[in-house]
């Protein structure tokens, strides 16, 4: 914790990098100081690592977070146990922060060990179990593998409805994936119809501010965007951009993406300048946040050039 000790927030916001970017720092060269001979305990040493390699995770440092999942799981993995929910904690963990680098194809045989071993360990119907189902769906998704991708969301779905209730957080973010499923399968009734319930259930369960609630706010806008309802969803993509920049930061990965799908918006309604000036914004930023190999950049940079 002494990395922390000269850390002032008004020399950081006098400062060019932001708030979270210097608790990244930080929190990286933290990783690198733990020594499992100095703390006499391997295992509180994979503790730390995968809390550190988690708050990474989501501050959007999943490079960094992916090195440090690794060596806890290693070690968890031999102190623990292949099996065990902890060690099965940071294999989930591990894979989604490989997805969220790029590397798919490390990521997907994660989600799929990761979801046979908690069939086994914990059963079915648990909503570690059913987490996994859904993260496996995802990957699928992106691996382009779509005849894998509804059949697990339904069953997830109608599973975590029937266990943790329609309104519950694991629920809502299933609702938002199968309807994105559905609308990836040409089936865009279902799409509009679940999204809209979802982000009922959400902004009343959640409140309005909360990340899962704009994400439900962003992918019914896009879904009014292609349904043709250009001005509802540019009203619902203006809101959830300002309401991502505000809790989650200007270059946040979900505020990239809500201002990139802006963009489209502005060129769906025939903005064809501000639909630029934004995406050339998304670019920008994306290169500096993500790097310019990282697949939400090329996307950026593919959707600037179209």
């Amino acid at each position: 914790l002494a990395i922390f000790d000269d850390v002032d927030i008004h020399n950081i916001r006098r400062g060019a990098d932001p708030l979270e970017a210097v608790l990244a720092k930080r929190l990286v060269q933290a990783g690198t100081q733990l020594d499992s001979d100095a703390l006499g305990d391997p295992q509180l040493v994979a503790d730390l690592q995968h809390q550190l390699g988690e708050t990474l995770e989501n501050l959007g440092h999943s490079a960094a977070a992916a090195d440090l999942l690794a060596q806890a799981l290693k070690t968890r993995g031999q102190g623990l146990g292949e099996d065990h929910p902890r060690t099965l904690d940071t294999m989930n963990r591990l894979a989604l922060a490989y997805r969220s680098t790029g590397k798919l194809e490390q990521a997907l045989p994660l989600f799929e060990e990761t979801l046979r071993r908690r069939k086994k360990a914990l059963g079915i119907e648990h909503a570690d179990t059913l987490t996994s189902m859904v993260n496996l769906a995802g990957a699928y998704a992106l691996a382009g593998q779509l005849d894998k991708v509804l059949p697990l969301y339904e069953e997830a779905h109608e599973r975590m409805t029937n266990t943790l209730g329609a309104d519950h957080l694991h629920t809502l973010g299933c609702k938002n994936n199968l309807a994105l499923a559905y609308q990836e399968a040409g089936q865009g009734d279902k799409t509009l119809a679940l999204l809209e319930q979802t982000f009922k259930l959400a902004k009343a369960r959640l409140g309005p501010n909360h990340p899962n609630t704009l994400t439900s706010m962003n992918n019914l806008a896009v879904a009014y965007r292609d349904a043709g309802q250009v001005t509802t969803a540019l009203q619902l993509l203006r809101e959830t951009l300002d309401r991502r920049k505000k809790v989650l930061g200007a270059d946040h990965p979900d505020t990239l993406l809500s201002m990139g799908q802006l963009a489209g918006g502005h060129w769906a309604a025939g903005k064809s300048e501000q639909a630029i000036a934004l995406q050339k914004e998304v670019v920008r930023l994306s290169q500096a946040k993500l790097g310019l190999y990282h697949p939400a950049t090329v996307s950026a940079m593919s959707n600037l050039g179209l």
